[in-house]
């Protein structure tokens, strides 16, 4: 897909979706910038995420993928990379994080992610849970594809177990839902900055999420020594889109075919499940959810 050789003096790259796609693509500006092959990187991403590079020393600035078609700035090359690693024939066997690098020719010394929370933020992210008893929880159990959510109800019975065990919980989502209700153990962060989520995800004991860039979030703003992951996964295949990790509790609800809400899936028919149709989401019971929570953190002490 590459029309330039390197080096370049400078680069523009386009992803619009994903965050946790923007997060592994990381590893790769990372190696252009150590390797010497581009002066400069722009980035151009969805608005919401352009905060994911606000301290990324590998990124000279953040532009808004809607003016991607009418650039103003001259570069010696660009790359739009929207629909690249979906189309690629190993994307479902393959983690992105070294599909972005092939993409972009580009060889890895190390795929660990990157995002750097500023001390204002940490301790912004720590007024933000002050008066929370620990050990504390943060949740984010809804994804943009609703295969790889989780109900409803199972994460109110969640909340609830982990609350009268003694955990505190931090619900996380983009938007302000009205059914995350406070109390002195559950302290929902809705429709906040992106930066006080990161900050968040480096001051709490354990994060459980599905399949959504709040885990990635996670792994890069807290480095390779972070809070333990439990993630309840359904049409996903962890070992390949965690293959960058370490450290992560990776969960299926095994089910017979055909009681998964989305068998077929819904969307294409049962085409595009990245794992088998036995393994449902939205099934997970809060019970094994906690428990794997309580293994994870007797793990990390």
């Amino acid at each position: 897909m590459m029309n330039f050789k390197y080096p370049v003096e400078s680069l523009a790259i386009r992803r619009d979706v994903g965050m946790g796609d923007l997060l592994m693509l990381t590893p790769t500006l990372r190696a252009i910038q150590e390797q010497g092959l581009a002066e400069f990187i722009d980035v151009y991403c969805a608005e919401p995420l352009r905060p994911l590079f606000k301290r990324n020393s590998r990124v000279r600035c953040v532009g808004s993928s809607r003016n991607w078609r009418r650039l103003t700035q001259p570069y010696s090359a660009t790359v739009d990379l929207n629909g690249v690693v979906e189309r690629h024939p190993n994307a479902t066997t393959r983690d992105r994080v070294s599909l972005f690098a092939e993409a972009l020719g580009v060889q890895l010394e190390t795929t660990h992610t990157e995002y750097t929370v500023s001390r204002g933020e940490l301790l912004q992210a720590s007024e933000f849970l002050r008066g929370l008893p620990g050990p504390v929880i943060a949740l984010a159990p809804t994804a943009s594809d609703p295969r790889r959510s989780w109900d409803p109800n199972q994460v109110m019975r969640f909340i609830t177990m982990a609350t009268e065990r003694g955990y505190s919980v931090v619900p996380i989502h983009h938007l302000d839902l009205g059914w995350y209700k406070d109390s002195p153990r559950c302290r929902p962060l809705l429709g906040r900055d992106l930066r006080l989520v990161a900050a968040v995800l480096c001051r709490v004991n354990c994060v459980v999420s599905v399949d959504t860039g709040i885990y990635h979030l996670s792994v890069a703003a807290s480095g390779r020594i972070g809070p333990p992951l439990v993630l309840p996964f359904g049409a996903t295949d962890a070992a390949v889109v965690t293959a960058p990790y370490n450290g992560i509790v990776p969960m299926y609800h095994v089910v017979p075919n055909g009681e998964c809400m989305f068998f077929p899936c819904a969307s294409t028919g049962g085409g595009d499940c990245q794992a088998p149709t036995r393994y449902s989401c939205h099934l997970h019971r809060a019970e094994d959810v906690l428990e794997a929570v309580m293994t994870a953190l007797r793990r990390s002490t």
